[in-house]
Order: C-alpha cells, then sequence, then structure tokens
C-alpha cells in the first residue's frame, strides 16, 4: 500500500516575509503530530516548505515522531509551486521512506489531489489530506482512484 500525507501550515501572522507559526498555529502543528503519529508510525520523511509558517509546522509534527524520521526542506514546495515536483519524485522518496509528510500550501495540495485522483479539496490550517493507494508500485496509481481521508484537528 502507497500513502501519502499532505498537511497544510499551521494558523501564522501575515506578514511582508510571510510570516510565523501563532500560538494557535503551533498549537494545531502539535495536534496534528500526535494524531499522524498515532495513526501513521511507519512515516520516514516529512517534506516542507521553504517558507517558515511551514518549517515551523512540520518541525512540531516531527517532534511526536522522533529522530528516526527524516525532515527536509524542498525549495520545490513554495506556495506558488505546482504538483510537478511531488508527484514525479514519490516514486523514489516512497521506495526510500515509505510513508511520506508533505508540510505546504493550499495551491499546492489541491493541484497534488487533482493529479492524483482525489477529491477538490480546500485544506484549513494544519489539515492533513491522506492518500492510499492499494499498490505497492507508484507506477501502477495512474487513473486509480485513491482512498481519501481528512483529519483535522481541534
Amino acid at each position: 500500500m502507497l500513502c501519502l500525507i499532505f498537511v497544510r501550515h499551521g494558523d501564522y501572522s501575515r506578514t511582508a516575509d510571510g510570516g510565523d507559526l501563532t500560538e494557535r498555529g503551533t498549537e494545531q502543528s502539535r495536534a496534528i503530530g500526535e494524531i499522524l503519529a498515532e495513526l501513521y508510525p511507519d512515516v520516514g520523511l516529512i517534506l516542507s516548505s521553504p517558507l517558515s509558517r511551514a518549517q515551523q509546522t512540520a518541525s512540531h509534527i516531527k517532534e511526536k515522531f522522533g529522530a528516526a524520521v527524516a525532515l527536509e526542506k524542498n525549495d520545490n514546495l513554495g506556495e506558488d509551486k505546482r504538483a510537478d515536483f511531488v508527484i514525479q519524485d514519490m516514486p523514489r522518496l516512497s521506495s526510500q521512506f515509505g510513508t511520506v509528510v508533505v508540510v505546504t500550501h493550499l495551491p499546492v495540495i489541491k493541484d497534488c489531489s487533482k493529479h492524483l485522483g482525489g477529491p477538490s479539496v480546500e485544506p484549513r490550517n494544519c489539515e492533513a489530506n491522506i492518500f492510499t493507494f492499494d499498490e505497492t508500485d507508484w507506477a501502477k496509481v495512474n487513473g486509480v482512484t485513491p482512498l481519501h481521508l481528512c483529519i483535522r484537528p481541534n
């Protein structure tokens, strides 16, 4: 089974340079991290947008998984990017790390959901959109409708 988890960054203070998480955003990030660590203990990699709010969200999520999970910043996940990087690199990443969490922005998540054959999504801050395929090879998921699960922390 293949699993890819997208998390939109937590609530943040909007500033010219993008903004940092608010106290609420920090709480949201820790809550979704706790939920994901319990439900998906096989996560091996957390990828993050280069913007500070996404990196902070990813760091709080990683705290719940511990040292065994890799955390990487990726410039291809900024809010002005689209699904190409994620879709093209997923075979390599999932074969190396298993389940992958991608912390990014609304446009990227919407575009990835569309490319993965999932529903139209409008994720709230710190909402996790999880796509699971009954396949073990990314080459076979083209045209296959994934199981889509949405988790929202309180």
